[in-house]
C-alpha cells in the first residue's frame, strides 16, 4: 500500500464505490438506504435494457431496504403488467400502500386517484381525497392540481372554491419553478 494520504483516501473511495455497485452487496457493509439505492439502480439498468425479469427482483429488494420509488415502479409494474408479465392488481395496491405508510408522495397520489376514479374495484371518495391531500401536502406537483379539482368539484370533501384556488396557485407556483430550474 502506498504511503501517499491523497492517494489512500482515493482507493479508500474506489473501494467505498466499488461495494455499492456490487448487486450482492451484505447490508451489514453499508446502511439500508444505500443497499436499497443500489438495488434501485441496478433494477433501473436491467429495466433500461429490458430486462424485466431481472428487473423486479432487484425493485423487490430496493423496497425491502426502503428505496421509495421501489414501491411505485412495483405497483406500477403490477398494475399494468409489462412484456410477459400478469397484472396483479392486489400485489400492485400492496406496494403503494406500503409507499404510503412510507409516506412516498407518488404512491399517495396514485393509491388516491385509484379510490377517486375507482379504478382497480377500488372507490372511496374520503379515502381518495385524503390521500390525494397526503401526498400534495408532500409537495408532489401533481396532487396540488388534483388536490384543486377535489376541492373545487368537492370529491371526497365539501367543495370550496377558495381552497381550490389556493391549490391551483400552490401548482402554478411548482410549474414555474422547475421552468425557471430547466432555463439554467
Amino acid at each position: 500500500m502506498t504511503n501517499d494520504p491523497e492517494l489512500r483516501k482515493r482507493l479508500e473511495e474506489i473501494k467505498w464505490w466499488a461495494r455499492l455497485r456490487i448487486n450482492s452487496c451484505h447490508p451489514n457493509d453499508l446502511d439500508e438506504k444505500s443497499v436499497g439505492n443500489v438495488a434501485y439502480q441496478e433494477g433501473m439498468s436491467h429495466w433500461k435494457a429490458k430486462e424485466y425479469e431481472k428487473a423486479i427482483p432487484c425493485f423487490e429488494k430496493a423496497a425491502l431496504y426502503g428505496n421509495e420509488m421501489a414501491y411505485f415502479i412495483l405497483g406500477h409494474v403490477f398494475e399494468n403488467g409489462f412484456a410477459d408479465m400478469e397484472k396483479d392488481i392486489e400485489r400492485a395496491v400492496e406496494y403503494y400502500q406500503q409507499g404510503v405508510e412510507d409516506e412516498v408522495a407518488f404512491c399517495e397520489l396514485k393509491l388516491g386517484k385509484l379510490y377517486r376514479y375507482g379504478l382497480m374495484m377500488l372507490y372511496d371518495d374520503e379515502q381518495g381525497f385524503s390521500l390525494i391531500r397526503r401526498a400534495a401536502l408532500h409537495g408532489n406537483a401533481a396532487a396540488t392540481e388534483e388536490l384543486s379539482d377535489c376541492y373545487r368539484k368537492g370529491f371526497g370533501c365539501e367543495a370550496n372554491p377558495v381552497k381550490a384556488d389556493y391549490w391551483k396557485s400552490v401548482c402554478q407556483e411548482s410549474v414555474n419553478k422547475g421552468k425557471q430550474t430547466s432555463d439554467k
